[in-house]
């Protein structure tokens, strides 16, 4: 049990260093897609119906007798059922850029969902250890 709560904290420390470079990263596709494309949110926020196709699938692990939930996404999260008109937007105004940012935070989503899945793991594992 304790080298899969070190495994654990392993991979916290490695997704959390790589978390902040991340996130930079889709700030700037961000402010790239807005300097090719103006202010896109308003189009945005227009073509996101009430309901999403992408879900927080819950499982959970057996280690040593202690149930470990895992988190991750479910559905489609890439995209790919965009076939209808939104997905053209701004093609002629930074269609590219809107499309390299969603893609950024797409990859940013999933990384935090990977590490709130591993800190309750963590802290699972960790409660059990102490009693």
């Amino acid at each position: 049990m304790s080298k899969a709560f070190r495994d654990i904290m392993v991979k916290i420390l490695e997704t959390k260093k790589r978390m902040g470079k991340d996130y930079n990263e889709s700030l700037l596709a961000l402010a790239e897609a807005n300097f090719a494309a103006g202010d896109f949110s308003k189009a945005v926020f227009d073509s996101v119906g009430s309901r999403t196709n992408v879900k927080l699938n819950v499982t959970s692990d057996n280690v040593a007798g202690v149930h470990l939930p895992i988190f991750s996404l479910r559905g489609d999260a890439a995209g790919a059922g965009d076939s209808d008109d939104r997905s053209m937007l701004g093609l002629t105004g930074g269609g590219a850029a809107i499309q390299k940012c969603r893609d950024r935070f797409q990859k940013f989503l999933k990384m935090l969902i990977d590490i709130a899945s591993l800190q309750t793991q963590f802290i699972t594992l960790d409660e059990d250890i102490i009693f």
